[in-house]
């Protein structure tokens, strides 16, 4: 993944390149609450899609590689900003522990045969 990520980094010309995954559930189907206890979308969208095949495709930073231009990163102190590529991780290898759930989850996922 770090090698492919630099790859994409080097072709597209990119001064830095992050890994995506796809988020388990969609933030078209995420909602704030009031202190009431009313519900509002987080993200406004005309009309609420039924199926998850109409919404728009989204990635999350998944942490797992991160890859910058030197001097670029110490002008910008950040990998991230409109000049920044993605580099698109399947969800079998963006495994984020944060906490012992993830843990042991992540163990057993490794039991599994390939």
């Amino acid at each position: 993944d770090i090698d492919a990520a630099i790859e994409i980094c080097l072709a597209r010309h990119a001064p830095a390149c992050v890994s995506v995954s796809e988020p388990p559930k969609s933030p078209y189907w995420m909602y704030t609450l009031t202190p009431a206890g009313h519900m509002h979308p987080l993200l406004a969208m005309e009309g609420v899609p039924t199926r998850r095949q109409a919404l728009p495709a989204v990635y999350a930073l998944n942490g797992a590689v991160y890859v910058a231009r030197v001097a670029w990163f110490e002008q910008s102190r950040s990998f991230l900003t409109e000049e920044t590529v993605a580099y698109q991780m399947p969800a079998a290898r963006s495994v984020d522990i944060d906490t012992e759930l993830d843990f042991r989850v992540a163990e057993l996922a490794l039991q599994l045969p390939a």
